[in-house]
């Protein structure tokens, strides 16, 4: 019977070393840290794939939710989702570190997200950035660095509270800021209104961006379609590879200025209007579509027409 009972315990023994090694083996879960300081909101993430979402909620507090198993100051979810909420944010501030990240700002269906400055930046890794129905009082800046990334705005205002500190700018910039693999990135931007100046640099490599409202697409919807509003100047520049991008109801006071550079390109501009419109297609065979626009000036280098 001895023999039996110690064998049984060896064989349990057995199974708990290996369910214990198991559990070892298991992906470790993210953390994002929150903290509040001087109206200042910072959310930091790990080195692993962070998930999370900051939104105002219906009584004025910005929560910081952790999804897919982030956690947020380390406190367990409780409903599936790990939350942490504070008042009197007046900026976000969001660097996530390395890792495949995914972060969204705002998406209340009720309450809109008003903040000041926000900044985002999500370190090396294959990224998503989510902005929607929210408002940038100041400044929104945006940095996704090495990775596939891909950076979405619906519904998002820049400036226009009467807090201006001569800025009142959104900043995207997907490129690599050092060697590695080639990436794609894709930034997509859908009534979004700023008021002085857009900035969209994705750096080398193949990149779509796209600026219009989706019922611009089709001829039932198009009268409802939403304009792009830029009060001073645009800019675009993608960096060397075949580049897409498409520009279709876009307002700008100023100057509209796109750089292709390198590789074989496509630039669509439609229902579009500028002060001055600079667009250089680079090296490549390039295309160039433009249709029912008004500029006051127009250059175009480089382009296959």
């Amino acid at each position: 019977m001895s023999r039996i009972h110690t064998r049984r315990n060896r064989r349990s023994n057995a199974v708990s070393e290996n369910l214990e090694q198991l559990e070892i083996r298991r992906v470790p879960v993210g953390n994002i840290t929150a903290g509040l300081q001087a109206g200042v909101l910072t959310v930091t993430g790990d080195n692993l794939g962070n998930d999370v979402v900051v939104q105002r909620n219906a009584v004025g507090a910005i929560t910081v939710t952790g999804l897919n198993q982030t956690l947020v100051n380390g406190v367990a979810p409780s409903n599936g989702a790990s939350v942490a909420s504070f008042f009197g944010v007046t900026d976000l501030v969001i660097q996530t570190n390395n890792g495949d990240d995914s972060v969204r700002v705002g998406g209340n269906l009720i309450v809109p997200t008003i903040l000041r400055d926000i900044s985002i930046d999500t370190g090396a890794g294959n990224d998503k950035v989510e902005l929607i129905r929210t408002i940038a009082g100041d400044d929104l800046n945006i940095l996704t660095k090495n990775g596939n990334d891909t950076v979405t705005l619906t519904k998002v205002t820049v400036g226009f509270l009467g807090q201006d500190n001569n800025q009142n700018d959104l900043q995207i910039n997907t490129a690599r800021i050092s060697s590695g693999a080639a990436d794609a990135d894709v930034v997509k931007l859908n009534e979004v209104k700023v008021k002085r100046d857009l900035s969209i640099t994705t750096g080398d490599d193949a990149d779509v961006v796209q600026l219009f409202d989706p019922r611009a697409l089709r001829p039932v919807t198009a009268g409802v379609a939403q304009a792009i509003t830029v009060g001073d100047d645009l800019r675009i520049d993608t960096g060397d590879a075949a580049d897409k991008v498409t520009l279709i109801l876009v307002n700008v006071v100023d100057e509209l200025d796109i750089e292709l550079r390198s590789g074989d390109d496509t630039l669509n501009v439609r229902r579009t209007t500028a002060d001055d419109a600079h667009f250089d297609g680079g090296l490549g065979r390039d295309s160039l579509v433009l249709l029912d626009n008004l500029f006051s000036n127009l250059d175009e280098d480089r382009f296959e027409l």
